[in-house]
């Protein structure tokens, strides 16, 4: 039911945004080229805050899961108004971004701002406002859709190549996890909460790690419980950064 309703209070933002862009072009009609520059400032500062409005109000997928339309209402924007609207939306939100913090802001960024981008392009590609049309829009979803899709492919490979390699995961608490993670053939014991990642420590009993690669998830939290005990460490995860 949470899910649904943070939906809805998404698409009530779109809505606005687009009544919200209809007065815009009647303070500044589209037609005006004198009016175009004061238009599209206008529409990235307005569009960016929406952003950062769908950022706050995340969409609950499962328990310490999120997802968010922060890359609707900057594709928007830059579809209709072209880059400058785009990227001033995208630099409003990843300031934001910036401001929460994480091991995901660098990437957050860039993704805002590659979208920022494609909108641009498309609507360079598209000419005249009025020459918009579903194609466009069609086209610039699947260029958003194919970012999106590449980090994906990226770790896919990385974990082909063997270098990085998730063994187990445990959750602890909604948001909090503990992963056994192998990179070029050490096994660390990763800490996860909300937006912050910590080494706990480093398995380098021969043993141990024969037991945790070939004997499952019991294994591992059967030795991580041994292992913490026998350190006199608890498993209490940093504090998450603010949503």
């Amino acid at each position: 039911m949470e899910s649904f309703v943070h939906l809805l209070e998404n698409a009530g933002y779109l809505i606005l945004g687009v009544l919200l862009y209809s007065y815009v072009g009647r303070w500044l009609p589209f037609g005006d080229p004198a009016c175009r520059l004061q238009r599209q400032l206008l529409t990235g500062v307005c569009f960016g805050a929406l952003t950062v409005l769908m950022m706050i109000q995340r969409i609950v997928v499962s328990g310490g899961v999120y997802v968010d339309a922060r890359h609707i209402p900057v594709a928007l924007i830059g579809l209709f108004e072209g880059w400058p609207a785009a990227v001033l939306a995208a630099v409003i939100a990843s300031a934001y971004r910036t401001w929460l913090g994480g091991t995901g802001a660098p990437a957050g960024v860039l993704a805002l701002l590659v979208v920022a981008l494609l909108a641009g392009l498309v609507r360079r590609r598209a000419g005249q406002a009025e020459r918009i049309g579903p194609r466009h829009a069609f086209a610039l979803g699947g260029l958003v859709f194919l970012k999106k899709l590449a980090p994906g492919a990226a770790s896919r490979l990385g974990a082909g190549g063997k270098l990085v390699r998730t063994l187990h995961k445990t959750y602890l608490a909604p948001k909090q996890s503990i992963a056994l993670v192998e990179v070029a053939g050490e096994v660390l014991v990763i800490g996860i909460s909300g937006q912050t990642i910590s080494m706990l420590t480093k398995i380098e009993d021969a043993a141990a790690l024969a037991r945790v690669r070939n004997g499952g998830e019991a294994s591992f939290v059967d030795h991580l419980a041994n292992l913490m005990a026998g350190k006199g460490r608890d498993l209490r995860l940093p504090a998450p950064c603010p949503p």
